[in-house]
């Protein structure tokens, strides 16, 4: 008897269905309410309608390189000579902070929490800490690259002739070869794809790569801006291949030369060691790769003003081409006429004259009296006979004097006096010969 007063206590204290709140199958047979519009979905607009000129539903849009145009991340990770130690949310150098999962570096927590909620790393923090930090970087400085070269071309693709040579659509292209008459456009992902798919082809090496660096049709290389955004995506292709590939040494190399090509030296030697490093960890046996590493390496050294390093190494190369090959071997002159060169921008005259007096006679035997490098060489021996100036003995201004007229004597037989180098051998003669009338 409890139980069931206490049961009907609590039946009693109830409340009553609201109107709210009412059964399934009250609900399921209430009258419905008529003339009544069904609520718009929210956050859904209405497709805007096609401009004129828009490609139409079923057309491949314009390609774009490294999927999405350039955010601030990445122009923070192209500024940057070291990526790995820079905030990616502020820029900040020497960043200790990392993700857990993808080890992007950040100054602090509050940077990471802001790129994590607003810069767009939440959408991307699986795919760096998938596929590696030197990816991610590669893909941010090629998508960086790319919007700069499209901007830099903006204009002149603007035209009604302008179109892409490849697949003939309009839109995002770029020119930085010497094509005339309209030519030379092209969208920069179908320049990559068809680069990528003639280097995967049977033939020598060197024909394969050109098409990264050396437009097809008027055979001139790439330059500026465009040329670094090939040189990007180029490496963003390769970096991901072994470092025993001769693809992805040739695509670091690739990236150096662009860099040297746009005046960023600060960059490119760092590009530089590192694939000096990998030619010798990896390539040892291969002298070519090495050496013409260790010569694009020199060349940076010099830019930068670091001629010490830079003479050391071009003693180095032409050590080794001298003992493998033999001092009247091309390579081994040609490496001689360069060691004389950082000789004279270091100053070091008398060094750079003896080496002159041997390397000269065997560039006179071995390539011919008028060779371009055979003229550079004597051109270099009468400046250095000249680089005491009106204390120079005139004995040697007398020799300087007979090399030249006999590097303009051979240089008008072979090129032509029309020719800028001639040009330039006339002019240091007749100031040699205005020194001997002085004295």
């Amino acid at each position: 008897p409890s139980r069931v007063s206490a049961r009907k206590q609590l039946c009693s204290r109830r409340r009553p269905i609201s109107a709210t709140k009412r059964p399934l199958e009250t609900m399921c047979n209430a009258p419905k309410p008529e003339n009544v519009a069904a609520p718009a979905p929210e956050s859904v607009a209405a497709p805007a309608p096609s401009p004129k000129g828009v490609a139409e539903f079923g057309k491949v849009p314009a390609p774009q390189v490294a999927k999405g145009t350039a955010e601030f991340t990445d122009v923070i990770i192209s500024s940057a000579r070291s990526p790995r130690h820079v905030c990616a949310a502020c820029g900040q150098a020497d960043a200790t902070h990392h993700c857990a999962r993808c080890k992007l570096t950040y100054c602090g927590a509050a940077c990471q929490r802001k790129h994590w909620k607003s810069g767009g790393h939440k959408q991307r923090c699986h795919a760096i800490a998938r596929d590696g930090l030197e990816q991610y970087f590669s893909d941010a400085r090629a998508r960086h690259a790319a919007d700069r070269a499209v901007t830099s071309c903006l204009v002149i693709s603007q035209s009604e002739k302008a179109r892409c040579r490849i697949c003939g659509d309009k839109g995002s292209l770029v020119r930085g070869c010497g094509c005339s008459n309209g030519g030379g456009f092209v969208h920069l992902q179908c320049l990559a794809d068809a680069a990528a798919v003639e280097a995967g082809r049977d033939g020598p090496r060197h024909e394969r790569l050109k098409a990264w660096y050396e437009c097809p049709d008027c055979e001139c290389e790439y330059g500026g801006v465009v040329q670094l955004a090939i040189a990007r995506e180029c490496w963003r292709r390769y970096v991901r291949r072994p470092p025993t590939m001769l693809q992805r040494v040739f695509a670091m190399n690739n990236v150096g030369n662009a860099l040297a090509s746009n005046g960023l030296h600060a960059e490119e030697i760092i590009w530089r060691e590192a694939e000096l490093a990998t030619c010798v960890e990896h390539f040892v046996g291969n002298d070519n790769a090495l050496l013409a590493t260790q010569a694009s390496l020199a060349s940076c050294y010099a830019r930068l003003g670091k001629m010490t390093q830079s003479l050391e190494m071009r003693r180095q190369i032409y050590a080794r081409r001298r003992d493998v090959y033999g001092p009247l071997h091309r390579t081994a002159v040609a490496a001689s006429e360069q060691l004389t060169v950082t000789l004279g921008e270091a100053g070091h005259v008398a060094e750079q004259r003896h080496v002159l007096r041997k390397t000269w006679p065997r560039a006179r035997r071995v390539l011919g009296p008028a060779h371009v490098t055979t003229l550079k060489l004597g051109s270099n021996l009468a400046r250095s006979l000249l680089a005491a100036g009106d204390a120079a003995d005139d004995a040697d201004v007398a020799e300087a004097e007979a090399i030249l007229a006999e590097c303009r004597e051979h240089a008008i037989r072979e090129l032509g006096s029309s020719d800028s180098g001639v040009r330039k051998i006339e002019a240091l003669l007749g100031e040699t010969r205005r020194h001997c009338l002085a004295d």
